[in-house]
């Protein structure tokens, strides 16, 4: 069997990081993909770590490794949402539910972590309905799987759930969900995952109150003191945390904040 695409297809791919990585017989090498899509993420360079998903996506669909193909496509899942390209987001949802069905991985603790990816793809390109059966599905999993509240993926589920139910004008269980995500990712010390839901709360209160809401403010200055005060490590997730809140907080009138996190999220992806 030949070794790369390239001499399986007779092309040649524009793909110095796919280059690099080889494969074995029958199997991508999903650990190194994973850790050199790790270092372009944290260059920021997206279309590198697109077209290295893209080579090894088809590369297991070739060979007929539909495990890895699976773990490359739920990757793609996340990258699609910070490229914004809603055609690469639907096609990597429907391929990657159809591969949970073909590995026996849709009732596992691994499938449900895919569910969950892909129902936060579905939300983020205005299907919260599709998003909020996803949830469901993953939820079940969690509780029959008996997941500990206190793992990292649980938190995330809390937290990632609660923007499809505010876009679904469910409030109260937004709410619920974005304090339990409060109270696990505070006592983990994750606190940049912390601002994110601190956020996400300030855009709920605005859904539910009104931008007049006093919450909003005492949310946003909440993730701002974390952002500029309690982490002190600028790490190439801080980055990433810090140019997907600046946003919020031009929209929010902290522009002076929100000019400040695209600098340091800018100055870390240049030294990176």
């Amino acid at each position: 069997m030949p070794e790369n695409f390239s001499e399986i297809h007779g092309v040649e791919l524009d793909c110095p990081a796919c280059k690099k990585i080889e494969k074995a017989a029958g199997h991508i090498p999903v650990g190194r993909v994973i850790e050199k899509l790790d270092t372009l993420l944290a260059k920021n360079d997206l279309t590198g770590a697109e077209r290295l998903l893209e080579h090894w996506m088809l590369e297991a669909k070739t060979i007929g490794d539909a495990r890895g193909e699976l773990s490359v496509v739920n990757e793609m899942l996340g990258l699609s949402r910070r490229l914004s390209n809603a055609e690469k987001a639907r096609s990597a949802i429907d391929r990657a539910l159809a591969l949970l069905d073909i590995t026996g991985a849709a009732s596992t603790l691994s499938g449900a972590t895919v569910l969950l990816n892909a129902a936060t793809t579905e939300k983020a390109f205005g299907s919260p309905e599709k998003a909020a059966l996803l949830y469901e599905k993953t939820s079940t999993i969690y509780q029959k799987e008996g997941l500990d509240v206190r793992d990292s993926r649980y938190a995330a589920f809390c937290n990632n759930y609660a923007t499809t139910l505010v876009d679904l004008a469910r409030f109260d269980e937004a709410k619920a969900l974005y304090e339990k995500a409060l109270t696990l990712t505070r006592e983990a010390g994750a606190l940049l995952d912390c601002a994110v839901t601190q956020v996400n709360m300030a855009h709920m209160y605005e859904a539910w109150e009104g931008i007049e809401s006093e919450k909003i403010a005492a949310c946003m200055a909440h993730a701002e003191r974390i952002l500029l005060e309690e982490v002190t490590e600028r790490t190439p997730y801080f980055a990433f945390v810090a140019e997907k809140c600046a946003p919020a907080f031009d929209y929010f009138g902290s522009f002076f904040t929100a000019k400040t996190l695209r600098e340091l999220s800018r100055n870390i992806y240049e030294r990176s």
